[in-house]
């Protein structure tokens, strides 16, 4: 069932794009341009500078989400360390800004430059020059602002490693403030390089406050280009980004199995008793870090709100078109949460130590592959994920996949279940991610016990329902609505996959930040942040509380 699912969200649409270039190619020009990777080499000056600036942003942007994630990362470390209850709060308030749309910090702050505003008569005085830079650091940061929780999760597992005996017998040695901060940084600077490099690829998969900034990278380009073009004209330019996906999903997939104990390399990664000291300032800087992301940008749309009536204007225009997009979320949701059981499942009940030495590496690497593809289709920019869902469709209509049977798979397509697959296939990763993970760390002697007395496969798989899902049922009440979240404010695909004539409320909303239509941009900004907010707690909550009950030092499922 999971191969099945993974067939259809990854592989149906990858097979339609190679069969779009092969079947459908045009005539090549008389001069073709020679490329490498969507580099034109012909046009050395824009392509050198679009390679830089394709590079810096994303370094740039995890650096920054890093710096802001020190202190977070400080925090859960040391509630992880001491009571599961603490952790799962912390963990519950920091996750919360991930699930928030990737545009409110963008939108929230960039009300500030209104005209009549103080700030915006302000900016207004200075250069066009020093107006378009600041628009771009603005989009740097609000990127970092969105993104920095996945950054205190990586720190925080390096500071879980480190023991206070370490930071002692440095302070004994008679080392100073900084010599201390550097000691620290020194022994974190693996988990350092871990979060710019996670942070990075992730700010090239969803780019919206780019977009709007207008930071030209090669995925904003792509983006402009597939609005543009035809799509078969626009791939051979995509496959950087292609390679960057389908490398970091399987090197994550790696580190993470390794971390878990899947892995022959793994490694053991309990927290010390007796981890280092954090400073006063944590909590506070933690609570900054916070409000930069949500809480200033959120207050900043009810502040642009001047009015009552301009929030029943939104539920007047949009409000059909809000309840159509949260239906998708959920069914979203729903389908991430049954890719999570099916993962789980799999990994928790199949029994391969028992299996002779080749079946068993040939299971391994087929569960593997299935979860490294997840991982990879989600660090594939959303517009690209879109447009290969609307080839695909396109290839159906034709007749050049399935010949005349395939139109009215393509109408299915162009009707709401094209959205809602190609959601799927964007955040499908975290079913995928957590069913993996909590399958891993099951305590060895129930997954021993379950396998041993339930010989039969419906029996395995009712022990493993009562033993493990329903012992840790709010990671999945967690997932299904981190999935729905993300989906309600999903632009990049939404926009290409959108049922013709209808449009989804995240496309309304990037209308109207296009337009910086500010009445009815911070009316509509706070109505769909306040829906994505309780389905943001709830993901947090869910995914916070069995967080904490991981957070003692326990002997998992190492599966051989």
């Amino acid at each position: 069932m999971l191969l099945t699912l993974s067939l259809i969200g990854i592989a149906a649409p990858a097979l339609a794009v190679v069969l779009d270039l092969l079947l459908t190619q045009p005539p090549p020009p008389a001069n073709p341009p020679a490329s490498i990777g969507g580099l034109r080499l012909l046009e050395p000056i824009s392509s050198l500078g679009l390679l830089l600036t394709t590079l810096f942003v994303p370094l740039t942007i995890g650096s920054l989400a890093t710096l802001l994630a020190f202190a977070p990362a400080r925090v859960l470390a040391l509630s992880s360390s001491r009571d599961p209850r603490r952790k799962a709060l912390a963990l519950a308030f920091i996750l919360t800004p991930l699930f928030l749309p990737s545009f409110l910090a963008y939108a929230g702050w960039n009300a500030l430059r209104r005209p009549g505003s103080f700030v915006g008569d302000l900016i207004a005085q200075q250069s066009p020059a020093f107006i378009a830079v600041l628009g771009k650091m603005l989009g740097l940061a609000c990127m970092a602002f969105w993104l920095w929780p996945i950054a205190a999760l990586v720190l925080a597992s390096g500071y879980s490693r480190l023991h206070r005996d370490q930071y002692e017998a440095f302070t004994l040695a008679g080392a100073g403030f900084f010599r201390r901060r550097l000691f620290v940084l020194n022994l974190l600077k693996p988990s350092i390089l871990w979060s710019i490099g996670l942070v990075g690829l992730i700010s090239l998969s969803s780019a919206v406050p780019l977009h709007l900034a207008q930071v030209q990278t090669l995925t904003i380009e792509i983006w402009a280009d597939l609005g543009a073009q035809p799509a078969r004209e626009v791939w051979p330019r995509t496959v950087a980004l292609l390679v960057i996906a389908c490398v970091g999903g399987f090197v994550l997939l790696k580190s993470l199995a390794r971390t878990l104990g899947w892995s022959a390399a793994a490694v053991d990664h309990a927290p010390p008793e007796a981890p280092i000291p954090i400073s006063r300032l944590d909590w506070p800087l933690t609570w900054v870090a916070a409000a930069c992301s949500c809480m200033i940008p959120l207050g900043l749309f009810v502040w642009g709100v001047e009015s009552p009536k301009h929030i029943s204007a939104f539920f007047v225009e949009s409000g059909v078109i809000l309840l159509r997009s949260v239906v998708y979320a959920v069914v979203v949701g729903l389908g991430v949460a049954c890719i999570m059981l099916l993962t789980w499942s799999i990994v928790g009940t199949a029994p391969t130590a028992t299996f002779p030495g080749s079946s068993r590496r040939f299971v391994r690497v087929v569960i593997a592959g299935v979860i490294g593809a997840w991982l990879a289709a989600a660090l594939v920019p959303g517009v690209m994920v879109g447009a290969a869902w609307k080839t695909l469709s396109t290839a159906l209509a034709s007749g050049h996949l399935i010949g005349s049977i395939g139109e009215p798979l393509a109408d299915l397509l162009d009707g709401p279940l094209g959205l809602i697959l190609a959601h799927l296939t964007r955040f499908g990763a975290l079913g995928a991610l957590f069913g993996f993970a909590l399958a891993l760390m099951e305590e060895r002697d129930l997954r021993e016990t379950r396998l041993l007395l339930h010989s039969g496969r419906w029996a395995t798989v009712r022990a493993w329902w009562r033993a493990s899902v329903m012992r840790h049922w709010p990671a999945l009440i967690g997932v299904m609505a981190a999935a729905a979240a993300l989906s309600l404010h999903e632009i990049e695909s939404a926009v290409i996959m959108a049922p013709a004539g209808t449009v989804s409320i995240a496309g309304r909303m990037l209308e109207h930040l296009h337009y910086n239509a500010e009445h009815r941009l911070m009316a509509s900004g706070l109505v769909v942040t306040g829906c994505s907010l309780i389905l943001a707690v709830a993901a947090s909550l869910g995914l916070g509380a069995v967080a904490g009950r991981f957070s003692q030092p326990r002997e998992t499922s190492r599966i051989e």
